[in-house]
């Protein structure tokens, strides 16, 4: 009240309410009102606002506004039949205000607020509340209304409580025809449970531009079929925290319970921390969103549900959005699409005891980031659809299920589509009433699933980490699957037989490891009645591992196939077999990739009752004991492998292992390692395999994987495998080889037979004593091993047959009858075709047979072989001797057996001994010690012609020292027969020798001459040399350099005659080889020096003719190394030092002519001796007289006087000598003088 006196002037306002009588009276000048109510009791002095007008009333009391006005504070108005809402505002002026009001709701269809037309109301505290009890007077009741564009209602802080006892069709707040309705900070009550309380929402925004605001609210839904919030008919509610509660029972006829939801092209923003609380009933929803143009936004938002409650639900092609919220969910689902709707989750958790997220009947669903989780028998996520295709799109999210049974991670079924980007799926989950967990699954037709850099793993047992069957296809790019309980298998492809499809896993850049017995890395299960495939392929550097017992890489069963490219398996257990083919039509295919067994009784690849293991470059290896790289087992039906430019390795046991009938095929590969590279038995001759498995537990359990029956449920401890007893049937092996190397023996255990054709270059490095019943060498080496400690090795063979160059080599002692040697052994059978024998010496020191010879290809129990079955490959030969190979023994005791003796044929009659078979090679090295030794030797003539002419070409005796160049050529051909006639040699050679040097007279005396020079020469020899009786041939070559220097001295004398001493010193360099037919060339260097010393004496006789007798000694040092040849040979002694003598006499006669050119046409006859070693050892048997002492030598020559100081001489010779020996040799040499 103003401190100044002012005139009081009353003002009594009446307003009838429902239980008081409210005055009013206005103090002058002042904008109080004095409220008085009936009964005298004074309420208070409360000041008015600016404009503020109190509302009008109508009936009893209920407020109906067309401008603005103000409802007293703390009014109740009640309704009644005649006028339904408590406050309503029509119109756009009107703008009605209102704190702390009560609103009662008594009769059918009433109203708390209505604002129309445009018209606003404003609420602040106070309550909305259903005063009527049944429902023919609680029926349709609306707490607030906003009807039609620009009106509206907005209330905070109050209270809205429609909670009758029974009723239907009652909304707390409503927005309609394009209202809106703002709710802030207030809780919203209404229906009621139990049946036939009905369709009572809360929040309700109806129709286009229709907006429904509520901040901070709570609100509970008790009622049927009833939603806490519902925007429809492109409506808006939007929600910034608070809670939205819906309990209620729905049905999919009549209509769904849920906390939030939007029809009809409705659209629900939910955010700020809003909590969304659908219930634990049927067809009850946290949030539900259905029709095409519906859709509901969600951030920062928990959605939670009870029991049979779903967590959200977008149906008939409407959308959600779901960013950094949470869905819990009780046994059913956590999300779901159905009915062409999308839903998105951005950074959202989703939980539930059933499916965290499923999409269905052409539903989208895509998922960035977040956890989902699943905790029931059922997969976390899941999609499939009969109606167009329901896809789930995950990037970077992680995957749970911690359920048992038919749990799983991901489940894609009929129609789907679900693409895994990075991310993680973990399931925990064990075998549970015949079912299993699986990791990511494919099922049925059309069911597509596919990983991208997805690290999978499960934890319990028999789980699945990847599984498609009957029609799934799943698809894995980089993708890491794990697995570490019993029988937990990495990779499953199944087809059942209930409602058969083909099923497909397909993994590029992949892993896959397991942990656990039996746990098999990769498994394609078809059917065997079925021409239905289930197949694995893995791609591009995948991997799959398995530690544990029984737990096989790759296992194809009942018509199962696998296909591994460019990928590596590794096993490390026992009996965990690198890969299992395992019946007939069943599958494993490797190109370009690798399989590694490490465990005892581990095979690198089996083979089994009809199933076929191919590979392409592949590499296959068994590293654990009794282990084979190949285990081809046709127990109850043959099995068959095959492989092509790949390697097959093992450390124990036979690399191949053949039990029972089975065919395989190599070409272009390598089997080794263990020493035994082929056995061929029973199966049970072989280490056991494990026993049929259980089925794959499914809905519906598969039958075993093979026809032996299961024993009883096992409980296995560690490191225990079950194995099944095997049946004896005979083992029956056909080997095709082609192109390949086979190292280690091949055993063929009694009752069984084996059949290899070696073909196409195949070599077999025999390492032990070996047996097969049939036995083709095509085109093939089958080579013996050097024996180890003397014990030569056995190949035994009932049936053999060689064609095209097929070769066997052995190895021999090359030396007297007896001689140890590898052998092959006709064991009851014919050897037929051709054969070449290839023999290596084993330390023979080489000798003459003189009765049956070696023994190489034995019979037995009647075995037999053909006349030209078997011949030499290459040459056999030790020190100087030469074997031959012979049919039957000499004394007549096994005409069908092969023999080597070192006798010439035919052999001399009884009892003259034979006579040796020399090797040519023997002559080849004499030869090259002797032209090495001389092929440099020669005389003063042969050097310079007719040294004399430098006197005519004018030089001054007393002042020049003429200096000379020269060049000469030789060529020369000579043969020779050794001294016991078991040699002959033929050599044609060529010398380039050439020099310089200075002359001098008055040296000693006023006439004589000195000339000295340097000298260097090249020479080449090639010899051809045969041995006696021996067709074989060998060559030898010499190339030769030399460096040297000489000194002649001339008497010179009036008639330019006289006395001349000559003297020479060279030293040569020799690179020398001998090539022997068929046999390895030796090359070897040596070196020598020669000095000669040579004398002569010019004599004039009758008609100008001089006569020169002449005497040369010369003495030749010749070395070279000891040389061990190829085949053990050593050859050795080869040096060769001694004399050499010439005793000659040329005759020449000097023609000059008109331009004083002269022209000196001699003869000269020279007898050479030669005292030189000339023995070479083989094996210490010395060997030479290749050449005789002596021989005599014609040759016819012209010296000439070219002018300016040129000269020339040529001449032709031939020597003869014991030993058919002969040269003949032609010698050109020119000279130049300054």
């Amino acid at each position: 009240m103003q401190k100044n006196k002012t005139k009081l002037q009353h003002r009594l306002v009446l307003r009838p309410m429902p239980r008081a009588i409210r005055a009013a009276c206005h103090l002058a000048g002042s904008r109080h009102v004095l409220y008085l109510f009936v009964g005298g009791m004074f309420a208070g002095l409360v000041p008015e606002a600016e404009g503020q007008t109190p509302c009008a009333t109508v009936g009893t009391g209920q407020v109906s506004a067309t401008d603005t006005c103000t409802v007293p504070p703390s009014t109740v108005i009640g309704t009644t039949v005649a006028n339904p809402v408590a406050v309503t505002g029509t119109g756009a002026p009107a703008n009605v205000t209102g704190q702390a009001l009560t609103l009662n709701l008594g009769v059918a269809n009433a109203g708390g607020a209505n604002a129309q037309g445009g018209a606003s109301i404003q609420l602040t505290g106070g309550q909305v509340m259903t005063t009527s009890n049944t429902a023919a007077t609680a029926n349709g009741q609306t707490g607030l209304l906003a009807s039609g564009a620009l009106s509206a209602i907005s209330a905070n802080g109050t209270t809205i409580t429609m909670t009758p006892a029974a009723g239907i069709n009652l909304t707390a707040a409503r927005a309609v025809d394009g209202g809106t309705v703002t709710l802030t900070d207030l809780a919203i009550n209404i229906g009621s449970a139990g049946s036939g309380r009905n369709f009572n929402h809360s929040l309700v925004a109806s129709g286009a531009n229709s907006n429904v605001f509520a901040t901070g609210v709570n609100v509970t839904a008790l009622s049927n079929f009833s939603q806490a919030a519902r925007a429809e008919l492109a409506g808006t509610v939007t929600v910034t925290g608070g809670s939205m509660t819906a309990t209620g029972t729905g049905s999919a006829a009549t209509g769904p319970v849920a906390a939030a939801g939007a029809f009809s092209g409705g659209q629900l923003n939910i955010r700020g921390g809003t909590s969304l609380n659908g219930g634990a009933a049927t067809e009850a929803y946290g949030l539900y969103v259905k029709d095409a143009g519906s859709a509901a936004t969600v951030s920062d938002a928990t959605i939670k549900t009870d029991v049979r409650a779903i967590g959200v639900l977008a149906d008939a092609g409407a959308t959600a959005t779901l960013t950094n919220s949470t869905v819990q969910a009780g046994t059913a689902r956590g999300v779901w699409a159905k009915g062409n709707a999308t839903i998105g989750l951005i950074n959202t958790n989703v939980t539930s005891q059933s499916y965290a997220v499923t999409s269905g009947e052409g539903g989208g669903i895509t998922v960035n980031g977040g956890t989902l989780s699943g905790s029931g028998q059922v997969p976390t996520v899941s999609a499939g659809s009969t109606v167009g295709i329901a896809t789930i799109t995950t990037q970077n999210t992680a995957i749970v299920s911690s359920g048992s049974a038919n749990a799983g991670g991901v489940y894609a079924n009929t129609g789907s589509l679900i693409t895994l980007n990075g991310g993680t799926v973990d399931t925990f989950g064990t075998l549970d009433r015949g079912q299993t967990p699986n990791a990511l699954a494919a099922v049925n037709p059309g069911a597509q699933l596919v990983a991208n850099d997805v690290s999978v793993r499960t934890h319990g047992e028999r789980a699945l980490g990847v599984a498609a069957d009957d029609g799934g296809t799943i698809t894995l790019n980089r993708t890491t699957v794990t697995t570490d309980s019993l029988r937990a298998l990495g990779i499953y492809a199944g087809v059942d037989p209930t409602k058969p499809g083909a099923a497909a896993v397909i993994a590029t850049a992949s892993r896959v490891e397991t942990s656990g017995q039996f746990a098999h890395g990769a498994q394609a299960q078809a059917r065997t009645n079925l021409d239905i495939p289930a197949t694995i392929t893995l791609n591009d550097n995948s991997t799959v591992t398995t530690h544990g017992d029984g737990a096989v890489g790759l296992r194809a069963v009942l018509k199962g196939k696998i296909d591994a490219t460019q990928s590596s398996v590794v096993t490390e257990g026992a009996a965990a077999h690198g890969m299992l083919a395992l019946g007939e039509q069943s599958l494993v295919t490797l190109n370009g990739a690798t399989v590694t067994a490490g465990g005892i009784n581990a095979h690198g690849g089996i083979a089994q009752d009809g199933g076929i293991i191919t590979g392409t470059n592949a590499a296959v290896t068994a590293n654990g004991a009794n282990a084979a790289a190949l285990f081809v087992a046709g127990e109850l039906s043959p099995s068959s492998a095959g492989f092509t430019s790949s390697t097959l390795r093992n450390t124990s046991g036979p690399t191949i292992a053949v039990g029972g009938n089975g065919t395989i095929s190599l070409s272009g590969s390598t089997v080794s390692g263990s020493g035994e590279w082929l056995r061929v038995g029973t199966i049970a001759d072989f280490p056991s395999l494990p026993a049929a498995e259980d089925p794959i537990a499914r809905p519906q359990p598969l039958p075993p994987d093979d026809a032996v029956p299961l024993l009883a449920t096992l409980a296995l401890s560690p490191g225990v495998v079950a194995m099944k007893t095997p049946l004896a049937t005979a083992g029956g092996a056909i080997l095709d080889v082609s192109a390949s190397t086979l190292t280690g023996a091949a055993t063929t255990l009694p009752g069984s037979t084996s059949t290899v054709t070696a073909r196409d270059g195949t070599v077999w490095n025999m390492t032990g004593n070996s047996n097969l019943t049939n036995l083709t060498n095509d085109a093939s080496r089958i080579l013996f091993s050097a024996p180890v400690a003397g014990a030569f090795k056995t190949l035994t063979v009932t049936r053999y047959t060689g064609a095209n160059g097929g070769v066997v080599g052995l190895n021999t002692v090359l030396a007297a009858d007896n001689s140890p040697s590898d052998t092959v052994v006709i064991d009851g059978g014919t050897a037929g075709g051709q054969t070449g024998l290839r023999i290596t010496n084993a330390g023979g020191a080489g000798a003459v047979t003189t009765a049956n010879g070696i023994l190489v290809v034995n019979t037995a129990n009647g075995g037999a072989t053909q006349p030209d079955a078997f011949r030499l490959d290459g040459r056999a030969v030790a020190g100087p001797y030469e074997y031959r190979l012979f049919r039957s023994s000499v004394d007549g005791t096994n005409a069908d057996a092969w023999y080597l003796r070192s006798e010439k044929t035919p052999p001399p009659a009884p009892p003259a001994p034979p006579d040796p078979l020399y090797r040519p090679e023997v002559a080849a090295y004499l030869a090259n010690q002797r032209l090495a030794g001389q092929m440099f030797v020669h005389s003063l003539h042969d050097r310079l012609g007719e040294p004399q002419y430098v006197e005519d070409q004018g030089f001054d005796h007393e002042e020049d020292k003429p200096r000379s160049g020269w060049l000469r050529v030789v060529g020369k051909w000579e043969g020779s027969h050794s001294k016991d006639g078991n040699f002959k040699v033929d050599t044609d050679s060529f010398l380039l020798h050439g020099g310089v040097e200075l002359a001098k007279w008055k040296v000693a005396r006023e006439e004589d001459r000195v000339h000295l020079g340097l000298m260097a020469g090249y020479g080449y020899a090639r010899s051809n040399a045969e041995a006696a009786a021996n067709p074989a041939r060998a060559h030898g070559t010499v190339e030769g350099f030399s460096l040297g220097a000489y000194g002649t001295w001339y008497q010179n004398d009036e008639h330019k005659l006289g006395t001349y001493v000559d003297t020479w010193f060279q030293y040569g360099w020799f690179n020398n080889k001998v090539e022997g037919d068929q046999l390895p060339t030796v090359s070897y260097h040596a070196q020598g020096w020669a000095i000669s010393g040579e004398v002569g004496y010019a004599m004039p006789t009758r008609y100008d003719w001089v006569i020169e007798p002449q005497a040369q000694l010369i003495y030749v040092s010749y070395g070279e190394d000891d040389i061990t040849e190829p085949n053990g040979t050593h050859v050795s002694g080869a040096d060769s030092n001694g004399l050499i003598t010439r005793l000659g006499v040329r005759v020449h006669r000097t023609f000059i002519r008109e331009d004083r050119r002269k022209l000196q046409p001699y003869v000269t006859l020279n007898w050479w001796h030669t005292s030189t070693d000339s023995n070479i050892s083989f094996n210490q048997l010395p060997l030479g007289s290749l050449y005789p002492s002596n021989r005599y030598e014609l040759k016819l020559g012209l010296n000439a006087d070219l002018g300016k100081r040129w000269t020339g001489w040529a001449n032709v010779a031939g020597a003869w000598g014991a030993q058919s020996y002969h040269q003949y040799a032609a010698r050109v040499g020119v000279k130049y003088t300054w």
